[in-house]
């Protein structure tokens, strides 16, 4: 009889237990030192992984299939090179944190400010190297707004890991990515600022350039079908069809995006005049490099590798392209590209952020202060917010890639 007891008030327990995790908007973990701790066995795991599968023997095989040089072998070499270094900062960081916090968080953020370390990304005026003044730099501004942001979500009970931790640091694409994966977060956010050609002029002439070009964007993975060509693109494919993280993308971008419009009141699209305007200017530019006769386009002669790719191939690779494409056009805001930060992460819902354009001299004059960094951050955060609500209402819309 006591033991029927004790099983009853067990199995009732459970229940409890279930139904809390089933309801509360609260995910379980221990800290961020447990985060980091797994993150080290994680990337253990992927490293495994890579060296059971990936053998030289089935390396060589595999490379003398690859087209147009992109080959595995030099694709593992820059992940092999990134993983040691993520071990490292992993070490590191796991020193440096608190092992005796224990805390709840209602998810993982992992936010990525994009540049840093010698890489500035655009700058203000543009980078040239007989002229290294910058006023303004990407890497500096996406680094202010990630701190901002990552005080906002961690108020609202959100773990926040940041790719790079101090504005100095610098870190590879590869790193990024991997440490992004041995994290293993709820979602990815890398935030950038925008940057265009047409906004500054050619030959001192005025009518070459359009300054106020401006709109926001939010990007997610969108191949092209020669971008398929490279290795292990068919293979985040296939991840991303087997974990649905394709839907939680585009909600997430389309969430951010939509914030971001309200709180930057900044549209998706240049508003029609300009957009006549920038069309102009194209074609102007067009056909002042058509008059430039001294200057031609180099040719290279056709490289040995680049034979024909089979038609089977192509077909593929144009019907996956499509499919990506084919999901954004529901979604204004967001846009699809070959963007290593939404691509190397298939089983992590992530997007990449381009709220304005740093080569607007409005917006220059904006980033002087912290009220425009402080609206970005907040377009983000509430775009976060709503995606992590309809998540946990069970309102995220869900899209087959390939349908």
């Amino acid at each position: 009889m006591l033991r029927c007891q004790c099983s009853h008030i067990k199995h009732l327990i459970e229940i409890i237990i279930v139904s809390f995790l089933a309801f509360s908007s609260f995910s379980i973990y221990a800290s961020e030192y447990s985060v980091y701790k797994n993150a080290l066995q994680n990337l253990r795991e992927e490293r495994s992984f890579y060296k059971l599968n990936y053998t030289e023997e089935i390396l060589l095989k595999l490379d003398e299939k690859a087209y147009r040089g992109k080959t595995y072998s030099r694709y593992l070499r820059l992940l092999y090179s990134a993983m040691d270094e993520v071990e490292a900062i992993l070490g590191h960081r796991l020193i440096n944190s608190d092992d005796t916090q224990s805390d709840q968080y209602r998810g993982v953020v992992f936010l990525d400010a994009g540049h840093g370390g010698t890489d500035p990304g655009a700058t203000v005026p543009p980078f040239m190297a007989d002229r290294p003044e910058m006023l303004l730099a990407e890497s500096d501004i996406t680094f202010e707004i990630s701190g901002i942001l990552k005080d906002q979500l961690v108020k609202n009970g959100y773990l926040v890991i940041l790719s790079r931790e101090h504005i100095s640091e610098g870190y590879s694409l590869f790193v990024r990515s991997v440490l992004c994966r041995a994290i293993r977060p709820d979602i990815a956010v890398s935030v950038h600022l925008n940057s265009s050609q047409y906004a500054y002029p050619v030959f001192d002439r005025a009518d070459t350039a359009l300054p106020e070009l401006n709109y926001t964007r939010v990007y997610v993975w969108a191949p092209a079908p020669e971008d398929l060509l490279y290795p292990f693109y068919k293979e985040m494919h296939k991840r991303i069809l087997e974990s649905n993280t394709r839907q939680q993308s585009l909600t997430l971008a389309d969430s951010i995006a939509n914030e971001l419009r309200t709180e930057l009141q900044l549209d998706f699209t240049l508003p029609p005049d300009l957009q006549v305007k920038l069309a102009q200017i194209k074609e102007l530019r067009k056909q002042l490099s058509e008059q430039l006769v001294a200057i031609k386009t180099p040719t290279y002669p056709r490289e040995l590798y680049e034979d024909i790719i089979p038609e089977d191939i192509l077909r593929e690779n144009i019907d996956i392209s499509s499919s990506y494409k084919l999901d954004i056009q529901s979604f204004p805001g967001v846009e699809g590209a070959d963007l290593h930060l939404v691509r190397e992460m298939p089983q992590i819902p992530s997007v990449l952020v381009e709220p304005i354009f740093i080569s607007c001299p409005q917006e220059q004059s904006l980033l002087l202060n912290d009220q425009r960094k402080q609206q970005i951050a907040t377009g983000i955060f509430k775009g976060i917010i709503a995606y992590f609500e309809k998540k946990e209402n069970g309102t995220v819309t869900y899209y087959s890639v390939g349908d």
